[in-house]
């Protein structure tokens, strides 16, 4: 979240769950950008946002849709491995 270019891709490969920030420039698109479409798959994802306020929201998102998901420019990204 906000500090630079991580290797998404290898917290994939190495996690069965993991909560990554989304920000404007680290979002959804960002990361599907990054991750072998074989890999995202592997796991459910769920996207909170505006977490305690009115609007607040958690969806359950396929990794197809990373590229499509009205998200918010503050957001978490929840992920948890199939098999995990």
């Amino acid at each position: 979240h906000g500090s630079g270019d991580r290797d998404v891709e290898a917290i994939f490969q190495k996690e069965k769950r993991f909560v990554l920030l989304l920000d404007s420039g680290h979002n959804l698109r960002y990361i599907k950008e990054r991750v072998r479409p074989d890999l995202g798959r592997r796991f459910t994802f769920y996207v909170a946002s505006n977490l305690s306020l009115p609007d607040e929201e958690i969806s359950e998102i396929p990794y197809d849709r990373f590229g499509t998901f009205p998200e918010e420019s503050l957001s978490l990204l929840i992920a948890r491995r199939a098999d995990g």
